[in-house]
């Protein structure tokens, strides 16, 4: 009877501990691309994804379970899944760098009107963004971005501990925002002005030749003139700023 019950409130333990690690850790996967439906197919595979990550924190996941009660255990889950909202919030800022910097790019050379069902978050996109947030995936996994998002977890769980409320500074993930913008517009700034003075040329053009149509080739013109400064700034340039941003993942920033 002993044995029993022991081994009933070490079941109830772990499944309250990682019940909790899931409300922190599940947000950023529903932000990032990392184990969207495009990479990860099926669902019930990603939720094992997930579980096996809570598994892998729960040795450094302090929080002691005053029995079966289920109110505290809801309230303490509400929290941490405010604390994983902020959390994904700050994880998921290099990948949105990626799809703004395609965004702008396709916004410029007019390929806005082929918008599509990004598969990765399920909302309508260009065609660039998808494909830059695909690639930045990618990045961040060739790098060791999976241990370094471990790393964050982990520190998460000592900066708030489990079953805290923590008093978060919202107006830093608004200054965060504000630099994901910048960011993004200073890295796209060389193929979008290059596609104005583009379109300057293609202006020019058509008033010295009125039987041309100049802005009905526009669309394919510029889309050459974006592949062709990517192909020499962006493989070598861009996906590494992007990840610097990977190695300033903190809560310090917007905890008071």
């Amino acid at each position: 009877m002993w044995l029993l019950r022991w081994w009933s409130s070490y079941i109830f333990h772990h499944l309250a501990l990682w019940a909790m690690l899931y409300a922190r850790v599940a947000p950023t996967f529903l932000l990032v691309p990392i184990v969207s439906a495009r990479i990860v197919a099926h669902p019930v595979v990603r939720q094992i994804v997930i579980l096996f990550i809570v598994i892998g924190l729960s040795p450094v996941a302090v929080f002691h379970v005053q029995g079966p009660d289920g109110i505290a255990l809801a309230k303490a889950c509400v929290a941490e899944a405010i604390t994983g909202i902020m959390m994904g919030t700050i994880v998921a800022a290099p990948f949105w760098v990626a799809s703004l910097v395609g965004e702008l790019i396709d916004n410029q050379r007019g390929a806005t009107i082929a918008d599509s069902i990004d598969p990765a978050s399920g909302v309508e996109a260009a065609i660039l963004a998808p494909f830059f947030n695909l690639m930045f995936a990618n990045v961040f996994l060739q790098h060791g971005g999976l241990i370094t998002l471990m790393t964050f977890f982990s520190e998460s769980l000592r900066d708030v501990p489990l079953g805290t409320i923590p008093e978060f500074r919202y107006t830093s993930l608004v200054i965060m925002l504000n630099h994901v913008m910048q960011f993004s517009v200073s890295l796209s700034a060389p193929v979008v002005v290059g596609l104005m003075l583009l379109d300057g040329v293609l202006a020019f053009m058509s008033r010295l030749c009125k039987q041309l149509n100049a802005f009905s080739l526009s669309l394919t013109i510029k889309s050459f003139a974006a592949y062709g400064i990517m192909y020499f700034y962006f493989a070598s340039t861009v996906p590494l700023r992007i990840f610097r941003w990977v190695s300033l993942w903190s809560l310090h920033g917007v905890l008071h």
